[in-house]
């Protein structure tokens, strides 16, 4: 309920039949969540149409609208953060997500192991979904072993801001949609991707941010990084080792008026075009991409669209071996 303080501490939860909701905090509400393991063992229907969820986080009324609480001025009342943090915990999912956050709540994840039960077919509903201001922060945890289709692990709406740091992304297989889907802000810092089949990064809206910087791909499997069609992406401060596009595919595809720049990058035995112009159904016709690539060093590569870089832009220190 609103103004509480929860802990719940060195537990094991399982959960399964018609729950809906493991956790659910409402505004202004404080929670700490440490050392726990959550085991989803829901039977899932192919034609459920309900969201279930391990953690849900609110900051709004259910007529919608984030609350206020009185500040010292009567003038200037504050939004009632709720804030919440999930510590050295282990996750599998089958059938529900991991979070749902909406309205101006703050969340931490730290050292928290997240996968899908090897039992679960795929994942045809978001893991992790942001709404309104929502903010995310993850540092040093591990995603791995999870099937999406028509799913993302992570949908960042317009608004929210959602950073990882030192965090493993293993053994993930989206068969359609992406891995992130992201329309607000999102930082990827110091972090590794291994072992990724499909689209790993979807950045749709024109006020959308993205940054990825130190990061490593690594053993990508017809995959694709990154899909822009709008907004601002930069890529700084990567390496990609023995990762394939597919034929005739690019590791990074812009459409629409994506604004992109690439720069300190290291590429080793590649099967792929690294930058690209796709097509896109939105406004072709006023399709204006801009791209920036420098300080790129790339070596055994192999370009099935044609181009190493097949976009036009401006380039900067290319070094091709």
């Amino acid at each position: 309920r609103s103004g509480s303080h929860v802990e719940i501490l060195d537990s094991t939860i399982q959960y399964f039949g018609e729950v809906l909701r493991v956790v659910d905090l409402a505004y202004a509400t404080t929670a700490t969540i440490a050392r726990c393991s959550f085991w989803d063992k829901r039977i899932c229907a192919d034609s459920e149409i309900v969201q279930r969820t391990l953690l849900n986080v609110t900051s709004e009324r259910d007529g919608g609208g984030d609350v206020t609480v009185s500040s010292q001025s009567p003038h200037s009342p504050t939004l009632a953060t709720t804030l919440v943090s999930l510590e050295q915990s282990n996750v599998q999912l089958q059938c529900s997500a991991l979070l749902c956050a909406r309205g101006s709540v703050s969340l931490n994840v730290r050292h928290v192991n997240a996968s899908h039960s090897p039992t679960a077919a795929h994942s045809a509903s978001n893991d992790m979904v942001l709404g309104n201001n929502a903010r995310l922060q993850v540092w040093d945890s591990f995603f791995s072993d999870m099937h999406y289709a028509n799913a993302s692990m992570l949908s960042i709406g317009s608004g929210n801001n959602v950073t990882f740091t030192r965090c493993r992304f293993e053994r993930i297989l989206v068969s359609s949609g992406a891995l992130i889907d992201n329309s607000g802000l999102l930082a990827l810092n110091d972090c590794v991707v291994n072992s990724i089949s499909g689209l790993f990064l979807h950045v749709s809206d024109d006020d959308a941010y993205a940054f990825l910087r130190r990061v490593l791909f690594i053993r990508l499997q017809r995959a694709r990084i990154l899909y822009q069609e709008g907004g601002t992406v930069n890529v700084s401060l990567i390496s990609m080792h023995d990762c394939s596009a597919g034929k005739r595919q690019m590791f990074f595809s812009l459409a629409d008026s994506a604004r992109f720049h690439l720069s300190d990058v290291v590429v080793s035995h590649v099967n792929g075009s690294l930058v690209g112009v796709a097509s896109s159904g939105k406004q072709p016709e006023k399709a204006s991409v801009t791209a920036h690539v420098s300080s790129l060093f790339a070596e055994n590569v192999v370009a099935y669209a044609g181009a190493i870089l097949n976009v036009e832009g401006s380039f900067e220190n290319i070094t091709l071996v």
